[in-house]
């Protein structure tokens, strides 16, 4: 039993910076998906759905773009531009996304982040985004 007794109305004890901090990030694992190692994605949900091993190999294509992406733009900011790399994940957004609506039909819709970028990139034109940064 606590000190404070089963039925107390005191508030608990604040937590300690440490523990506040985890507690976020198990919240946000948690959101993600990513909680107790089961790392739940709508790339494999879909896949799953559409049922082809084609299906499961773009989901697993397109999650690694994902979080490739994510980190791109956690270092180099929202649009592509002049921190662009040879490799960026910019350039691979329009042929994911064409590949994915290929693959998985209305269903890609579903996929806003690589929707949105495959299809910015798409309405640029011809020109590749590569070209674009010089």
């Amino acid at each position: 039993m606590s000190p404070r007794g089963p039925f107390s109305l005191l508030p608990a004890p604040p937590a300690a910076p440490h523990e506040q901090r985890r507690s976020l990030s198990v919240a946000r694992r948690e959101r993600a998906g990513h909680a107790g190692g089961c790392d739940v994605s709508l790339y494999r949900t879909i896949a799953t759905a559409v049922g082809t091993r084609e299906a499961l190999d773009l989901a697993n294509r397109l999650a690694a773009w994902h979080d490739a992406m994510v980190m791109h733009r956690r270092r180099a900011g929202e649009a592509a531009g002049p921190a662009c790399d040879v490799d960026c994940p910019h350039d691979q957004a329009e042929s994911l996304w064409l590949e994915a609506v290929d693959v998985y039909g209305e269903r890609a819709h579903a996929f806003a982040f690589l929707r949105s970028l495959g299809m910015v990139s798409n309405r640029l034109g011809k020109a590749g985004l590569s070209e674009l940064r010089l």
